[in-house]
């Protein structure tokens, strides 16, 4: 055999080669296998924190709609409750700002300053607001008024504000027809008006029990492009929106897509399923996923609540983007500890051969002795 060929020095060198391999290989398996983890659960946690931040930044926008319009309902509430409250019939001490020569009453005429200046204001300090509007059921804002409403967006905000001409203008609209029949927020589907992706929050104004009337908050999806939800780190990330069935409303990638449902994008029925089970949980979770185009993605869900439903904000990013890092790492580990065995390997061949040339010498002359042996006989 080859290895019995083999002097001394080279024999002990392949013995020890050998169990410095074996304990090199069990040493480097370990700390890949723990980094790699550590790496992972790293990146899961950082990944998950954007999909809470973005989250929470949605939520925020909706929560502006939602507060305005509480300010609204518990303002009306309390105008409601005077002696004389609208829509009272108390003399009219006041003239409209929105329907000249109309007279108000007291009340009417400080409900409607209120709810004016409200949405103004709401409209000017929030830009993902591109407008909010009032309107009310017949003679429920002053008893001899049929109709009575307003829409103030962004570029009337400053200006005169338009009031609408009769109560069928704007009854007809389902943002106003469903809040007030069904007495329940009304979110319609996302619709675009020039190169804004818009879509209306219907809140009904109820008092006693009865709606009188809606607050309708328009909101400018595409400002939601404005977000944080791009990282130095990984290349690939997109963020989505979906809505409680799973329709997405919002998706920084493109806006085409808005309108279309997750089933679409997600082909395999074994992780639709999960997905699918994973938000009736209504916790935040992680999922890898298979998209559409055949590429494994890691997806990122944090739920929020928007008119009473459980939306989600998922963060993706593309796997091999998201494991690059672990990737890196245990090539690098690789190279240093092969670099590291070869530079053992070396040190120990040269102290070796150095340490046995007293017994190469010895060996050598116990040859010669026996040679010299074989001969004389």
């Amino acid at each position: 055999m080859l290895f019995g060929k083999l002097k001394l020095t080279s024999k002990l060198a392949v013995i020890i080669g050998a169990v410095l391999a074996v304990i090199f290989a069990l040493l480097i398996g370990v700390t890949i296998s723990t980094t790699s983890t550590s790496i992972q659960k790293g990146i899961a946690g950082e990944l998950s924190a954007l999909a809470r931040t973005t989250g929470t930044e949605i939520q925020d926008s909706f929560g502006v709609v939602d507060d305005t319009a509480r300010g609204i309902q518990e303002y009306i509430g309390r105008i409601y409750a005077k002696p004389n409250g609208a829509p009272g019939d108390a003399a009219a001490m006041q003239q409209s700002t929105l329907y000249p020569g109309l007279s108000l009453t007291s009340n009417a005429y400080d409900m409607e300053q209120f709810i004016v200046e409200t949405a103004r204001n709401a409209v000017k300090n929030n830009p993902e607001l591109e407008g909010i509007g009032v309107m009310f059921e017949p003679n429920q804002f002053q008893s001899n008024l049929r109709h009575y409403g307003f829409y103030i967006d962004m570029s009337s905000a400053d200006a005169e504000v338009d009031a609408y001409a009769s109560y069928e203008e704007y009854a007809k609209e389902d943002s106003y027809r469903v809040p007030a029949q069904e007495k329940r927020i009304y979110i319609s589907a996302p619709y675009r008006d020039g190169d804004l992706l818009l879509i209306a929050y219907g809140t009904p104004i109820v008092y006693n029990g009865s709606v009188i009337g809606v607050v309708i908050s328009v909101i400018d999806l595409s400002s939601f492009s404005s977000l944080q939800i791009s990282d130095n780190n990984y290349t690939s990330m997109w963020s989505t929106l979906y809505s409680g069935d799973g329709t997405i409303i919002w998706d920084s990638e493109t806006l085409d897509d808005v309108g279309h449902n997750m089933v679409e994008f997600t082909p395999q029925a074994d992780e639709l399923e999960a997905i699918q089970a994973a938000m009736a949980q209504g916790d935040a979770f992680n999922m890898r996923k298979t998209r559409e185009d055949g590429d494994q993605v890691s997806c990122f869900y944090s739920p929020l609540q928007v008119g009473g439903e459980t939306w989600w904000s998922m963060t993706g990013v593309y796997t091999s983007d998201a494991l690059s890092s672990v990737t890196r790492t245990t090539r690098l580990l690789l190279i240093l500890s092969v670099a590291s065995l070869l530079v053992l390997l070396l040190v120990v061949t040269a102290v070796l051969r150095k340490m046995l040339v007293p017994i190469r010498a010895v060996v050598s002359a116990l040859d010669r002795k026996s040679t010299r042996l074989n001969s004389s006989h």
